[in-house]
Protein backbone atom coordinates (compact mmCIF):
# COMPACT_ATOMS: atom_id res chain seq x y z
CA UNK A 1 0.00 0.00 0.00
CA UNK A 2 1.34 3.41 -0.95
CA UNK A 3 1.83 6.21 1.54
CA UNK A 4 -0.77 8.30 -0.33
CA UNK A 5 -3.37 5.55 -0.01
CA UNK A 6 -2.60 5.09 3.70
CA UNK A 7 -3.04 8.80 4.37
CA UNK A 8 -6.25 8.80 2.33
CA UNK A 9 -7.65 5.82 4.25
CA UNK A 10 -6.80 7.39 7.60
CA UNK A 11 -8.36 10.70 6.57
CA UNK A 12 -11.49 8.95 5.31
CA UNK A 13 -11.75 6.94 8.52
CA UNK A 14 -11.32 10.03 10.65
CA UNK A 15 -13.97 11.89 8.66
CA UNK A 16 -16.38 8.94 8.93
CA UNK A 17 -15.85 8.69 12.69
CA UNK A 18 -16.28 12.45 13.11
CA UNK A 19 -19.41 12.41 10.94
CA UNK A 20 -20.95 9.54 12.94
CA UNK A 21 -20.01 11.27 16.19
CA UNK A 22 -21.63 14.43 14.90
CA UNK A 23 -24.84 12.62 13.94
CA UNK A 24 -24.95 10.76 17.25
CA UNK A 25 -24.23 13.97 19.11
CA UNK A 26 -27.02 15.74 17.26
CA UNK A 27 -29.44 12.90 18.11
CA UNK A 28 -28.39 13.16 21.75
CA UNK A 29 -28.94 16.91 21.76
CA UNK A 30 -32.38 16.50 20.16
CA UNK A 31 -33.29 13.85 22.73
CA UNK A 32 -32.12 16.07 25.59
CA UNK A 33 -34.12 18.97 24.14
CA UNK A 34 -37.23 16.77 23.93
CA UNK A 35 -36.70 15.50 27.45
CA UNK A 36 -36.48 19.10 28.71
CA UNK A 37 -39.69 19.91 26.87
CA UNK A 38 -41.59 17.10 28.59
CA UNK A 39 -39.77 17.20 31.94
CA UNK A 40 -42.51 19.41 33.38
CA UNK A 41 -44.75 16.31 33.47
CA UNK A 42 -42.53 14.93 36.27
CA UNK A 43 -44.46 11.67 36.87
CA UNK A 44 -42.14 8.94 35.59
CA UNK A 45 -44.85 6.46 34.55
CA UNK A 46 -46.57 9.15 32.51
CA UNK A 47 -43.25 10.20 31.00
CA UNK A 48 -42.66 6.61 29.89
CA UNK A 49 -45.92 6.71 27.95
CA UNK A 50 -45.02 10.07 26.42
CA UNK A 51 -41.66 8.71 25.26
CA UNK A 52 -43.42 5.71 23.71
CA UNK A 53 -45.85 8.02 21.91
CA UNK A 54 -42.85 9.96 20.53
CA UNK A 55 -42.12 6.89 18.41
CA UNK A 56 -45.72 6.25 17.35
CA UNK A 57 -46.84 6.22 13.72
CA UNK A 58 -49.74 8.50 14.62
CA UNK A 59 -47.38 11.24 15.81
CA UNK A 60 -45.31 10.82 12.64
CA UNK A 61 -48.54 11.24 10.66
CA UNK A 62 -49.39 14.49 12.48
CA UNK A 63 -45.84 15.82 12.15
CA UNK A 64 -46.08 15.51 8.38
CA UNK A 65 -48.70 18.30 8.47
CA UNK A 66 -47.65 20.36 11.50
CA UNK A 67 -44.78 22.65 12.45
CA UNK A 68 -43.67 24.27 15.68
CA UNK A 69 -42.16 22.29 18.54
CA UNK A 70 -44.64 23.42 21.19
CA UNK A 71 -47.62 22.60 18.98
CA UNK A 72 -46.27 19.14 18.17
CA UNK A 73 -45.43 18.66 21.86
CA UNK A 74 -49.04 19.43 22.79
CA UNK A 75 -50.30 17.00 20.16
CA UNK A 76 -47.93 14.37 21.57
CA UNK A 77 -49.31 14.84 25.07
CA UNK A 78 -52.83 14.54 23.63
CA UNK A 79 -51.91 11.03 22.46
CA UNK A 80 -50.79 10.22 25.99
CA UNK A 81 -54.05 11.56 27.43
CA UNK A 82 -55.90 9.11 25.18
CA UNK A 83 -53.77 6.20 26.37
CA UNK A 84 -54.37 7.13 30.00
CA UNK A 85 -58.10 7.35 29.26
CA UNK A 86 -58.08 3.92 27.60
CA UNK A 87 -56.20 2.50 30.59
CA UNK A 88 -58.77 4.14 32.89
CA UNK A 89 -55.91 5.82 34.74
CA UNK A 90 -58.01 8.90 35.46
CA UNK A 91 -55.83 10.14 38.29
CA UNK A 92 -52.78 10.49 36.04
CA UNK A 93 -54.98 11.82 33.24
CA UNK A 94 -56.26 14.69 35.36
CA UNK A 95 -52.78 15.42 36.70
CA UNK A 96 -51.37 15.52 33.17
CA UNK A 97 -54.19 17.81 32.04
CA UNK A 98 -53.35 20.15 34.92
CA UNK A 99 -49.67 20.10 33.89
CA UNK A 100 -50.63 21.01 30.32
CA UNK A 101 -52.68 23.94 31.62
CA UNK A 102 -49.80 25.21 33.74
CA UNK A 103 -47.46 24.99 30.75
CA UNK A 104 -49.64 25.91 27.76
CA UNK A 105 -52.81 27.48 29.27
CA UNK A 106 -56.36 26.59 28.21
CA UNK A 107 -55.49 26.62 24.50
CA UNK A 108 -52.91 23.88 25.02
CA UNK A 109 -55.38 21.79 27.01
CA UNK A 110 -57.95 22.13 24.24
CA UNK A 111 -55.47 21.10 21.53
CA UNK A 112 -54.51 18.04 23.59
CA UNK A 113 -58.19 17.23 24.17
CA UNK A 114 -58.90 17.50 20.44
CA UNK A 115 -56.19 14.91 19.82
CA UNK A 116 -57.33 12.73 22.71
CA UNK A 117 -60.94 12.60 21.50
CA UNK A 118 -60.06 11.88 17.86
CA UNK A 119 -61.22 15.27 16.54
CA UNK A 120 -57.86 16.06 14.92
CA UNK A 121 -57.45 12.67 13.21
CA UNK A 122 -61.03 12.80 11.91
CA UNK A 123 -60.54 16.31 10.55
CA UNK A 124 -57.38 15.28 8.67
CA UNK A 125 -59.17 12.24 7.26
CA UNK A 126 -62.06 14.48 6.14
CA UNK A 127 -59.60 16.74 4.30
CA UNK A 128 -58.04 13.68 2.67
CA UNK A 129 -61.50 12.41 1.67
CA UNK A 130 -62.33 15.68 -0.14
CA UNK A 131 -58.92 15.38 -1.83
CA UNK A 132 -57.47 18.57 -0.42
CA UNK A 133 -53.84 19.10 -1.40
CA UNK A 134 -51.08 18.57 1.14
CA UNK A 135 -50.51 22.34 1.24
CA UNK A 136 -54.21 22.99 1.93
CA UNK A 137 -54.30 20.33 4.66
CA UNK A 138 -51.29 21.87 6.38
CA UNK A 139 -52.76 25.36 6.21
CA UNK A 140 -56.23 24.39 7.48
CA UNK A 141 -54.90 22.13 10.21
CA UNK A 142 -52.50 24.77 11.52
CA UNK A 143 -55.29 27.38 11.58
CA UNK A 144 -57.64 24.88 13.24
CA UNK A 145 -55.18 24.12 16.06
CA UNK A 146 -53.67 27.56 16.55
CA UNK A 147 -57.19 29.05 16.77
CA UNK A 148 -58.73 26.03 18.50
CA UNK A 149 -61.28 27.99 20.55
CA UNK A 150 -62.66 29.57 17.38
CA UNK A 151 -63.23 26.12 15.89
CA UNK A 152 -64.26 23.85 18.77
CA UNK A 153 -66.75 24.06 21.62
CA UNK A 154 -65.80 21.75 24.47
CA UNK A 155 -69.01 21.06 26.36
CA UNK A 156 -68.64 20.23 30.05
CA UNK A 157 -71.07 19.10 32.72
CA UNK A 158 -71.24 22.71 33.93
CA UNK A 159 -71.86 24.33 30.52
CA UNK A 160 -74.92 26.58 30.30
CA UNK A 161 -76.63 25.10 27.23
CA UNK A 162 -78.54 28.21 26.13
CA UNK A 163 -75.51 30.48 26.43
CA UNK A 164 -73.28 28.00 24.60
CA UNK A 165 -75.78 27.53 21.74
CA UNK A 166 -75.89 31.30 21.26
CA UNK A 167 -72.10 31.58 21.53
CA UNK A 168 -71.57 28.85 18.91
CA UNK A 169 -74.04 30.25 16.38
CA UNK A 170 -72.54 33.73 16.80
CA UNK A 171 -69.02 32.38 16.16
CA UNK A 172 -70.19 30.51 13.06
CA UNK A 173 -72.17 33.41 11.61
CA UNK A 174 -69.52 36.06 12.29
CA UNK A 175 -66.30 34.12 11.64
CA UNK A 176 -67.59 31.65 9.03
CA UNK A 177 -64.94 29.02 9.88
CA UNK A 178 -64.28 26.19 7.44
CA UNK A 179 -65.25 23.77 10.19
CA UNK A 180 -66.74 24.03 13.66
CA UNK A 181 -66.79 21.13 16.13
CA UNK A 182 -68.98 20.54 19.16
CA UNK A 183 -67.62 17.95 21.60
CA UNK A 184 -68.81 16.56 24.90
CA UNK A 185 -67.28 13.58 26.66
CA UNK A 186 -68.29 11.48 29.65
CA UNK A 187 -70.82 13.21 31.89
CA UNK A 188 -71.22 15.98 29.28
CA UNK A 189 -72.40 13.62 26.52
CA UNK A 190 -76.14 14.26 26.86
CA UNK A 191 -75.62 17.99 27.17
CA UNK A 192 -73.48 17.96 24.02
CA UNK A 193 -76.21 16.03 22.21
CA UNK A 194 -78.74 18.73 23.04
CA UNK A 195 -76.42 21.57 22.03
CA UNK A 196 -75.62 19.85 18.72
CA UNK A 197 -79.30 19.38 17.86
CA UNK A 198 -80.19 22.97 18.75
CA UNK A 199 -77.28 24.44 16.77
CA UNK A 200 -78.31 22.31 13.79
CA UNK A 201 -81.75 23.97 13.88
CA UNK A 202 -80.26 27.45 13.68
CA UNK A 203 -79.85 29.49 10.50
CA UNK A 204 -76.45 28.21 9.42
CA UNK A 205 -77.49 27.15 5.92
CA UNK A 206 -73.96 27.06 4.48
CA UNK A 207 -72.99 24.22 6.83
CA UNK A 208 -73.77 20.54 6.97
CA UNK A 209 -73.40 18.29 10.00
CA UNK A 210 -71.23 15.20 10.27
CA UNK A 211 -71.71 13.11 13.40
CA UNK A 212 -68.68 11.45 14.94
CA UNK A 213 -69.60 9.29 17.90
CA UNK A 214 -67.37 7.78 20.52
CA UNK A 215 -68.35 5.18 23.10
CA UNK A 216 -67.87 7.71 25.88
CA UNK A 217 -68.87 10.93 24.16
CA UNK A 218 -70.60 12.88 21.41
CA UNK A 219 -68.92 14.90 18.67
CA UNK A 220 -70.32 16.70 15.64
CA UNK A 221 -68.53 18.54 12.84
CA UNK A 222 -70.23 21.41 11.05
CA UNK A 223 -68.49 21.72 7.69
CA UNK A 224 -68.83 24.81 5.53
CA UNK A 225 -70.15 23.88 2.10
CA UNK A 226 -68.83 26.89 0.17
CA UNK A 227 -65.06 26.71 0.52
CA UNK A 228 -62.80 29.05 -1.40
Amino acid sequence: MSLDNSVSDVAEGAFSATFKLGINGLKTLVQKFRDRKIAFIQDEKTLEKVREDLKSNELKFYKSYLSGFDLINTVLIGLTLRRLEEAKDFERLEKLRAKIFSRYDAGGVHIAQAVQSGIVSRYINYLLEIRASEQVIRKRLMVFLEEIDSHVSFITFYTDETQEINRITTKININSPEVFVISGMGSATQKAEKVIKEVDKKDISNYYREDYSRSNGRIAFFHRTLLV
